[in-house]
């Protein structure tokens, strides 16, 4: 992908000079769908992600695992690295989850492996099918 967005960036040089608005703006816009953004100086192409919401992690006592893990999700999307953006994404939700357990009082077991962590982070949040609602879904 980085020698992908490396091509598009050399294309749009003409264009980001200004011999052709049209096309540099569009390019834009459609970059923007897709996460990515460039810099109005240097004609630089990079990957914004998805953000977090302003302020939709204020209320938690400490939400650095968070930020961290959406940090090594980034420099592994910069380095085109699959496998590595994998691992990342794992880890950010193995973390969310004890977050989740952690700000509702609830302990949290070393040795629980990641599903057990999601089991318990839905059952905590009331998030957790029921029989009845496992019932419904299996007669259809």
């Amino acid at each position: 992908m980085a020698r992908a967005v490396r091509v598009v960036e050399r294309l749009l040089e003409d264009h980001h000079l200004g011999s052709n608005e049209i096309i540099y703006h569009r390019a834009r816009r459609e970059l923007a769908r897709d996460g990515y953004s460039i810099n109005d100086d240097d004609g630089h192409i990079t990957h914004v992600g998805v953000g977090i919401r302003p302020g939709a992690l204020a209320n938690l006592t400490d939400a650095t695992a968070i930020h961290d893990g959406l940090q090594r999700i980034r420099r592994a999307e910069q380095h085109d690295d699959p496998a590595l953006v994998i691992g990342a994404a794992k880890e950010l939700i193995e973390s969310t989850a004890k977050l989740i357990l952690h700000e509702l009082g609830r302990t949290v077991d070393p040795r629980a492996d990641i599903q057990e962590l999601i089991r318990e982070a839905q059952k905590a949040l009331f998030l957790q099918p029921t029989k009845k609602t496992t019932h419904l879904v299996s007669r259809r």
